[in-house]
């Protein structure tokens, strides 16, 4: 039943009430004038009368006329009392109905308000899960991105090392991402990671020079033999010890020669290996380094989400089961509310 509804039957009920207290009133009123009527008839009539009854027998009559004219007014004047009490307990419960609409109307606006609250936190509770959803599937494709990666490392045979030290898992915070190789190389010396790399730097600066002197001692020697062969220019050696000597003196000098080049371009090799498995490394380690730290801090944020979208999400089902609680008691109160209103206009 509708708002409008309830006013219309309210409408109804208290025009009813009165007409029949109206009704009750005139029917009073109307007894009594027509006892005063006829109590004024029979005086007028009482002289004829005389002659017709005895004295004794008019005078009960009036009597009882009088008696019930009191009695008649008597009930007039009770309907009137009841006509004011009644009076009095239509504009009560006029002013009770309309206070009981207003805190109904309250109370159903309320009962809205809660409904749209509800649905509110409904889906604000659907969007949230669809969050952790979203979440979980990111963080399970990012833990399968870190196991490739984990695995592109074994393939590689990259070692995670930390102060000098290999590591067990590439997991690990603070580590670094270097090859075989390099760790071997690393494990030949003493001392954290970066005392390690200030040595092969040196030593690598090292080699440079003495390949600088060995190459400027070669073009020395190679300089010293052009002059010896253009102007055909003995040495001590020669005037000493005769041809057999210059022999070889020659080949002792060629064979030098050819272990210096080899020297050297074997140091050449090794630089030119060690200065490409370092680039390597050095990239490798940037990217590497990179993507763990990207994956580690998108893990931690993922982390740091899911808890704060669990969190939300308890406080929106707490807000939702207060709010059925809360509509479960407005509706009982609204029907409470309602039998009391039909209990009052049925008595």
């Amino acid at each position: 039943m509708s708002y409008s509804d309830d006013q219309a039957l309210d409408q109804i009920n208290r025009e009813a009430e009165e007409r029949k207290a109206a009704r009750l009133a005139a029917r009073e009123r109307q007894r009594a004038d027509k006892m005063r009527e006829r109590i004024q008839k029979s005086d007028l009539d009482g002289p004829n009368y005389g002659y017709k009854s005895s004295n004794s027998q008019s005078d009960n009559d009036c009597r009882d006329q009088s008696q019930q004219l009191k009695e008649l007014e008597e009930k007039v004047k009770k309907s009137e009392l009841r006509i004011d009490e009644l009076e009095k307990e239509r504009v009560y419960l006029r002013y009770q109905l309309d206070f009981d609409s207003d805190e109904l109307i309250q109370l159903r606006e309320r009962n809205i308000q809660i409904d749209r609250i509800c649905k509110n936190l409904e889906t604000e509770t659907k969007k949230t899960k669809r969050e952790k959803k979203d979440l979980e599937e990111q963080t399970t494709r990012l833990m399968k991105e870190i196991e490739k990666r984990d695995k592109l490392i074994e393939d590689n045979n990259l070692v995670l090392i930390q102060n000098g030290e290999e590591l067990n898992s590439s997991r690990d915070n603070g580590g670094t991402l270097i090859s075989a190789e390099a760790a071997n190389i690393l494990a030949l010396g003493n001392g954290s990671l970066d005392d390690k790399i200030k040595s092969l730097a040196e030593e690598r600066t090292s080699l440079k020079n003495e390949i600088k002197d060995l190459q400027q001692q070669l073009e020395e020697e190679k300089d010293k033999q052009r002059m010896n062969e253009k102007y055909n220019v003995p040495t001590q050696s020669n005037y000493s010890n005769g041809p057999d000597s210059d022999i070889l003196l020659q080949q002792e000098s060629q064979r030098q020669l050819t272990e210096y080049r080899f020297k050297i371009k074997k140091s050449e090799q090794e630089i030119a290996t060690l200065q490409g498995n370092l680039s390597r490394m050095e990239t490798q380690v940037k990217r590497y380094k990179t993507a763990a730290e990207d994956a580690e801090k998108n893990e931690e944020e993922l982390k740091q989400d899911r808890r704060k979208l669990q969190r939300e999400l308890r406080e929106i089902q707490s807000k939702l089961e207060e709010s059925e609680r809360e509509k479960s008691n407005m509706s009982r109160r609204i029907e409470r509310l309602r039998n009391s209103r039909v209990s009052s206009l049925q008595s």
